[in-house]
């Protein structure tokens, strides 16, 4: 838990594998960035298919505003960075939106890291 509105967790998540968020009674209304997640079946919004390369990534819940925020992982406390283009002298921090964790549940699917 960050806070009383926001939970997080660090976790593995690997592309077009689906997991199952429960414990939401609302989660067909919440924002979800389709660039990352679909619904693996409409009949079923608690269903999400993640979209990008399999990877560490730090996964949010704003229960205040129903909405996911995912945010690529470096380590389990370092976000990951982009390498900095042609004459650029810093790194720019690479974050996404998208999923949940804390007291609810992830469920049906293994968390683990396909190369």
């Amino acid at each position: 838990m960050v806070d009383n509105d926001n939970y997080s967790i660090v976790t593995t998540l690997t592309q077009n594998q689906t997991y199952t968020l429960t414990g939401v009674s609302d989660f067909a209304g919440w924002d979800i960035d389709r660039d990352f997640f679909e619904r693996a079946d409409e009949s079923n919004p608690e269903a999400l298919t993640f979209l990008p390369m399999s990877g560490m990534y730090k996964v949010t819940a704003n229960f205040k505003h129903s909405y996911l925020r995912i945010e690529a992982m470096k380590s389990a406390t370092e976000y990951a960075s982009l390498n900095a283009d042609a004459g650029e002298s810093n790194d720019s921090t690479h974050k996404i939106i998208l999923l949940c964790n804390g007291k609810y549940n992830i469920s049906s699917a293994t968390f683990q890291y396909e190369p």
